[in-house]
């Protein structure tokens, strides 16, 4: 396919060097559960390209001229193979992809997407817009300055707040104890002054480890409020009450943090 397409070779490569630059491709050498293989990043491009992913996308692949000597330069169409991996990754971060079932791949390859492998390729697609699109930093690329320093070796994440009931016991020890099982190296924490509310109070939190461990650790914490209630004091209680209750469940001894949450 490459040979009838010219520059296709490169948007691989560049893929590769993207998911290496992320830190989810996988390495034998390396005990890494969410490595994805170069075969397999080269057939969700395909795939893409092919319009197979999702219908009504890419399909800049799809050609049925069957000359042999027919090619098409996707470096000389408009925006080039630069804006074929900008679709691709805007494709790779929308949820019904991230949080999809098993993908199959055929009629590329006989293999699947696996779900912890879109859940890494959607993460790494939404380090990749974001800061590209609202920053114009371009750190999330391979071949920049910054690629000796790939995002799976030990970095800060953002500072986020959370709300916990007062009243709540070692509350320290145990966020301290979630971003551990997470993989985080640390966590800084900082208790905020109080407002109004004298049922809770906020903690900030800044996990520090690789990309992988710092997004889990924030996913966990992730509460969506119960949008049934009506009262928004008693919603805005609910979350806190849950996030504590998320805190118990996920560092008691022998539990997972893959395990689905049960209150």
């Amino acid at each position: 396919m490459c040979h009838k397409f010219v520059g296709l070779h490169k948007l691989l490569f560049f893929f590769r060097k993207w998911i290496e630059r992320h830190g989810i491709s996988h390495d034998p050498n390396v005990d890494n559960k969410n490595g994805i293989k170069s075969k397999i990043i080269d057939a969700v491009v395909v795939m893409y390209g092919l319009g197979e992913l999702k219908k009504g996308t890419g399909g800049w692949l799809a050609d049925a001229n069957d000359d042999e000597n027919y090619t098409v330069d996707l470096e000389e169409q408009f925006g080039g193979i630069g804006k074929r991996f900008w679709s691709i990754i805007r494709f790779l971060m929308a949820r019904s992809f991230g949080f999809s079932e098993k993908i199959s791949l055929n009629p590329v390859t006989e293999r699947f997407l696996e779900p912890y492998q879109c859940v890494a390729l959607y993460f790494a697609a939404e380090d990749t817009f974001y800061p590209i699109a609202v920053n114009r930093r371009f750190d999330c690329l391979p071949g920049t300055s910054e690629d000796r320093k790939t995002i799976q070796k030990v970095a800060e994440g953002c500072v986020f707040i959370v709300e916990i009931p007062k009243g709540s016991q070692n509350y320290k020890e145990l966020f301290e104890h979630l971003a551990k099982k997470c993989g985080c190296s640390y966590l800084v924490l900082r208790r905020k002054p109080d407002r109004m509310n004298t049922k809770c109070f906020r903690v900030a939190l800044k996990p520090v480890g690789s990309f992988m461990a710092i997004r889990k650790f924030r996913s966990l914490l992730n509460v969506a409020p119960c949008m049934t209630e009506p009262d928004l004091r008693t919603r805005s209680d609910l979350i806190a009450e849950e996030i504590y209750q998320r805190l118990v469940f996920y560092t008691e001894e022998g539990r997972s943090i893959d395990d689905v949450f049960v209150s």
